[in-house]
């Protein structure tokens, strides 16, 4: 999936205000739930082929949180990684010599997961 397509997926994201309320969820909460998914466009700054770095570099993420997943608003490199969000407390990273997405336990070189497979970085 483009990094476009899953922005536009965003954008056709429902919430059902109405239900929310009548659960007791507060205004400023629902408010909180909707701008979990906006994300807003910096520009074509990426040069990348790969998908979510492409999300990172061309759109600004900072907001964005998928269930406990978040998204940093510029990516981090080392030369081994790049970091582009977390799940809890963990990393989310791209192994640059294996191609692949990783979970890295929060300040460890130590990868908890291997996701799947991007092409080579």
């Amino acid at each position: 999936m483009k990094a476009n397509d899953f922005v536009e997926g965003l954008k056709n994201i429902k919430i059902d205000v109405d239900l929310l309320k009548e659960q007791g969820i507060s205004d400023h909460a629902i408010e909180g739930l909707k701008n979990n998914y906006i994300v807003d466009y910096k520009g074509d700054l990426s040069v990348s082929t790969i998908p979510v770095i492409q999300l990172v570099e061309n759109y600004n993420c900072s907001k964005l949180e998928i269930g406990m997943i978040t998204f940093k608003e510029i990516l981090e490199e080392t030369e081994d990684y790049i970091y582009f969000g977390k799940f809890e407390m963990d990393d989310f990273a791209i192994d640059r010599i294996t191609g692949k997405i990783i979970m890295q336990d929060l300040g460890l070189d130590y990868n908890l997961y291997e996701l799947l497979s991007v092409p080579t970085v």
